[in-house]
C-alpha cells in the first residue's frame, strides 16, 4: 500500500492536537456562574473568538490526521485500532462543531440576545446534555481504543499508550482538579497523539524499506 500520504497526515495531526490544546489554554475559567461567563464574553470577546477558532482548527487537523494511525496497527490490533480511530474521528467532528456553538455562543452574547436565566436553561436541556456528553465520551473512549490497539501492536514506545491511558485514568478526578492540573491532563493528550503521529511517520518510512528492493535484485526490479 502506497504509504506517501502518511507524513501530512499525520502533520495534520500534530497541528490538531496543538490547536486544540491552544484552545483550551485561551478559554477562561468562569467558575460556573451564569453572569460572570457573559460578563466575560462581554468584555473578552476576541479571546471567546480565538478558542472558537483553535477549536476548529483542532478537530479539523485531527480528522485529517486520524488516518495516518492505520499504518500502527498490525495484525493484533488492527481492528481495535480501526474502531478507535472511526470513533476518535466522530469525536473530532463533534469538537469543530462544539468550536462553532462557541462562536454561536458569543454572538449572542454580543448582540444581548440572550438573558442569564434563559443561559441556565439552556444549559439545563436534556437533549444538549446528552450531546455534550456523547461527545466527551466518544472522545476518552477512542483515545483508549488507540492506545490499548497500539499497545497490542508494539509499533511505538510503550510511553505514548501510557500516557493516553494516564489522560483516560484521570477523567473521574479532572472535573474536581485545578485548572493548572487539569491543563496538565489536556497535555497528554498532546504529548500522546504527537507521538502517535511521529511513530506513524517512523512506521511509514520501514515499510518503505523493507519493501524496496536490495542491490541484488535492483537490476531484475528495473527490467
Amino acid at each position: 500500500m502506497n504509504s506517501s500520504w502518511v507524513p501530512t497526515s499525520a502533520g495534520a495531526l500534530v497541528t490538531g492536537v496543538l490547536a486544540l490544546f491552544a484552545g483550551v489554554l485561551l478559554l477562561p475559567a468562569t467558575g460556573g456562574d451564569t453572569a460572570e461567563t457573559l460578563r466575560m464574553v462581554r468584555e473578552e470577546d476576541g479571546r471567546w473568538l480565538g478558542v472558537g477558532v483553535m477549536l476548529f482548527l483542532g478537530g479539523a487537523g485531527m480528522m485529517l490526521g486520524l488516518p495516518a494511525c492505520m499504518v500502527l496497527f498490525r495484525r493484533r490490533g488492527r481492528v481495535l485500532g480501526g474502531i478507535g480511530v472511526v470513533v476518535m474521528a466522530l469525536a473530532a467532528a463533534a469538537t469543530a462543531g462544539y468550536a462553532m456553538l462557541v462562536v454561536f455562543f458569543r454572538a449572542l452574547v454580543l448582540s444581548e440576545a440572550i438573558r442569564p436565566d434563559a443561559f441556565d436553561a439552556v444549559l439545563n436541556d436534556t437533549g444538549l446534555t446528552i450531546m455534550l456528553l456523547g461527545w466527551v465520551v466518544s472522545f476518552y473512549v477512542g483515545e483508549l481504543l488507540l492506545a490499548v490497539a497500539v499497545l497490542r501492536s508494539g509499533t511505538v514506545a510503550r510511553w505514548i499508550p501510557g500516557v493516553l491511558i494516564a489522560h483516560v485514568a484521570l477523567w473521574p478526578v479532572s472535573m474536581v482538579l485545578p485548572d493548572e492540573a487539569s491543563t496538565f491532563t489536556v497535555g497528554l493528550v498532546v504529548l500522546g497523539f504527537c507521538g502517535l503521529a511521529f511513530g506513524a511517520v517512523a512506521e511509514a518510512e520501514r515499510t518503505l524499506v523493507d519493501r524496496a528492493p536490495s542491490m541484488m535484485e535492483l537490476p531484475r526490479a528495473l527490467g
